[in-house]
């Protein structure tokens, strides 16, 4: 009988904390690239271990996150700050304040898109490699 409890609260524990992990374990590791992004210069998210990184199209950047489950937010970002084309200033600037409104996540399918406060979606991110 103790062995049986045992073995039910463990699995009601994975039932429980599954979708939460399976969204910490999809986001780490590996390069996310914006879908959507115009011209040569990608925005790239790096996740691993609380830190991202990567690049906003012009510059480097990175900082910590919080995640749990679904919740993502991210903390203040620092950034190099190379001058590049005026366009090219005011997209990454764009792609730094989506960054801030940023509240949770869906992953499906080897997309990751980051949704604000109600749900709205902000910008979604394919995997690189990903087909």
């Amino acid at each position: 009988m103790r062995v049986a409890t045992l073995i039910f609260l463990f699995l009601a524990t994975i039932a429980v904390s599954g979708p939460a992990l399976a969204h910490e374990e999809a986001l780490a590791g590996g390069e996310w690239v914006l879908a959507t992004a115009h011209g040569p210069q990608e925005r790239v998210l790096r996740f691993e271990a609380g830190r991202v990184s990567g690049t906003g199209g012009c510059n480097r950047f990175g900082g910590r996150y919080e995640q749990d489950g679904s919740t993502l937010i991210f903390a203040p970002l620092a950034a190099t700050r190379m001058a590049c084309a005026p366009d090219v200033m005011r997209e990454e600037q764009a792609f730094f304040a989506m960054l801030r409104k940023v509240r949770h996540l869906d992953i499906k399918d080897g997309t990751l898109t980051m949704l604000d406060a109600a749900g709205g979606p902000l910008a979604s991110f394919k995997r690189r490699g990903a087909d």
